[in-house]
């Protein structure tokens, strides 16, 4: 593996960053699609649910494998080719004429996108010099909200399916180019074996309470979101697009708390602060969402709650994709520790809304409120143990004690 760089080459950062842009907005162009698909490709309201889904849902199984895969044949190589694959995928759903065509065009997509959230915040942690890695994770963590935002006004705005999915087949092919021709390599030149094993974390428990911490904090982030325009059409009177509208915009806040995150890393913040006050923050602001009783005349208190439970959220996602080179232990295992917390982190996204509704189906509204705060505690917990643990790490397993 190329050493870590002494200097930080941003037009590097930035092209992997636009990679992962290329990647996310590829779950925001089909719900503004949904009526035209619907009518115009014979898919139905679940399938279309699917054809948005299916984008994370292969980061469940295939998540772990990905990032060892990535180690055996090269991050650059691996990257390149996710781009390739997601191209692929739009332009086999721009050819499909059934509804099974689109949806398994739309999965050979997600196994692209899957590359790609695992690769580029690897090489963005081996590719910028230490004391930017922090800054560099916090403009990571928001790839998603922007991306997924970029992804709907194509939607919105290029005039029907053919055009919309062009463009998205076309920008990773181009960013693939770029990629092949600018990114240096820093794959580990040598397969690991024993400790450096690239599926090592799976028997690390710093590794897997970290990472199950990392899905309850999805599960939070995800059941709120996935329920909040619900909450403000049923209970605030609002129409069904202006609180999509306010649910969108409240999920773009989530990238002020990843920059600021990522700011305050580069100048000495350490991971536990870095987690535990957002954690809390989300916590506790969690109850003041969902509530009923305070519509009216109470509306301030549950925008102000549900901006904080969202925004802070931002934070923890930043510091914790910059904590992974911590739990990984070596740099070979990066790779797949990153494989490790996107699969629990996909698994909370699948998880955390259906366990909202059920406890909404339980005890009302509130319930919705309880979810959150339970995952967002949950998460707190697991990460804080996982730290203790890594801080108790011994000379004699071959680590130096760990500063949290």
């Amino acid at each position: 593996m190329t050493a870590a760089p002494s200097r930080t080459s941003w037009p590097v950062i930035g092209l992997l960053y636009l990679c992962g842009l290329s990647a996310s907005l590829q779950i925001g162009i089909i719900p503004p699609l949904a009526g035209t698909l619907i009518a115009e490709q014979g898919l139905s309201l679940e399938q279309v649910g699917w054809a948005t889904s299916l984008i994370n849902f292969m980061g469940v199984p295939l998540s772990l494998a990905a990032g060892g895969l990535a180690m055996r044949i090269g991050l650059k190589r691996a990257m390149v080719g996710g781009l390739i694959l997601m191209a692929a995928g739009e332009a086999l759903a721009l050819l499909a004429h059934t509804p099974l065509a689109f949806l398994g065009a739309r999965l050979i997509c997600g196994l692209g996108y899957l590359m790609i959230v695992i690769i580029v915040p690897t090489l963005k942690l081996l590719s910028a010099a230490p004391r930017h890695r922090a800054m560099a994770m916090g403009l990571w963590g928001t790839f998603i909200p922007f991306g997924i935002a970029l992804g709907t006004w194509l939607g919105s705005h290029l005039g029907g399916i053919a055009p919309t999915l062009l463009v998205a087949s076309l920008a990773p092919i181009a960013l693939a180019g770029l990629a092949f021709l600018l990114i240096t390599d820093r794959t580990p030149a040598r397969p690991a074996t024993g400790r450096n094993s690239p599926y090592a974390p799976l028997g690390d428990p710093v590794a897997l309470l970290f990472s199950i911490g990392f899905g309850c904090y999805s599960a939070s982030t995800l059941g709120r979101l996935a329920f909040l325009p619900l909450f403000l059409h049923d209970e605030a009177g609002f129409n069904a697009a202006t609180a999509g509208t306010i649910a969108s915009i409240l999920g773009l806040t989530t990238a002020a708390g990843s920059l600021l995150v990522g700011w305050a890393g580069g100048r000495g913040l350490r991971f536990v602060p870095a987690v535990s006050v957002p954690l809390v923050l989300m916590t506790v602001a969690s109850f003041g969402v969902f509530q009923p009783a305070l519509v009216d005349g109470g509306m301030a208190i549950i925008m102000t709650s549900a901006i904080i439970s969202i925004a802070v959220g931002g934070a923890v996602g930043a510091a914790a994709f910059g904590h992974v080179p911590a739990i990984a232990r070596s740099p070979q295992n990066i790779a797949a520790a990153n494989g490790m917390v996107a699969t629990f982190g996909n698994l909370g996204s699948v998880v955390g809304p259906p366990a909202t509704a059920a406890l909404i189906s339980l005890l009302g509204w509130p319930g919705a409120s309880l979810a959150g705060a339970l995952f967002s505690g949950a998460s707190l917990g697991l990460m804080l143990l996982s730290a203790l643990l890594a801080a108790r790490r011994t000379v004699a397993d071959g680590d130096a004690p760990q500063r949290a």
